[in-house]
């Protein structure tokens, strides 16, 4: 029980990033872009881990990640109104690059990935209304 406790993992964990923080970086990195994946490569290949179904999640979410990109960098003149989402999105996926992430972690914030999307196609598309003035 005691090695549950945040009094004794913290110096330890605290050591180990100090220790290396090059390693820490790396396991950062490797998280977000398994939490970022359209699936998480399994240990075990059963029809669900290695199928059509995951080909097919692939075809939509890496055009979905790539327009929520070109979402975000679209917005960026209008950085306060979309800075909910954004830090929103950002603040889950730092979240899971410091614990522990799989793609399923990635579903409270797909809604927030197809709205910066759509904010891309409404901007690439020219169907944004512009307001009078």
């Amino acid at each position: 029980a005691m090695l549950a406790r945040d009094e004794v993992l913290k110096p330890v964990v605290t050591a180990l990033i100090a220790e290396d923080p090059a390693r820490f970086l790396r396991l950062f990195a490797r998280k977000i872009m398994t939490l970022f994946n359209a699936f998480t490569p399994t240990g075990d290949a059963n029809i669900h881990s290695v199928s059509p179904l995951t080909i097919g999640v692939a075809l939509y979410f890496y055009p979905l990640l790539i327009l929520a990109i070109i979402g975000v960098l679209l917005s960026a003149r209008e950085w306060r109104r979309y800075a909910p989402l954004v830090l929103l999105v950002a603040a889950w996926a730092g979240v899971h690059g410091i614990l522990t992430s799989c793609t399923r972690f990635r579903l409270p914030i797909d809604p927030f990935l197809f709205l910066l999307a759509a904010t891309a196609i409404v901007s690439l598309l020219g169907l944004r209304r512009r307001r009078s003035t």
